[in-house]
């Protein structure tokens, strides 16, 4: 992706498995991928903004709205588990008779 030419790419991009399109997203951002000819490639082949994907990860959360968590306590739904020691040994016990 990286060193490729223009055309190399382009074929990966027609050619390759979903997959391989979706590891081509994920490194065009964490790279970052920085020749635009590639990211257009992107836009039009895949319909992903890699300019705008590449800004979303670099901006810092500013503290806005934020939703307060509300000091209810989550009670437990299912059934108590029980504490008391499973059995141990065997649980079927197989037919010596047969051969």
């Amino acid at each position: 992706m990286i060193s490729g030419t223009l055309d190399q790419f382009l074929d990966c991009l027609d050619f390759s498995p979903n997959a391989i399109k979706e590891i081509i997203k994920q490194l065009a951002v964490d790279l970052p991928l920085n020749d635009m000819a590639k990211r257009e490639a992107i836009q039009d082949k895949l319909n992903f903004n890699v300019t705008k994907a590449i800004e979303i990860k670099n901006t810092k959360f500013d503290g806005g709205e934020v939703e307060e968590k509300t000091s209810e306590v989550a009670h437990r739904r299912a059934a108590p588990v029980k504490t008391g020691a499973a059995p141990t040994g065997r649980r079927y016990k197989p037919d010596l008779n047969k051969q």
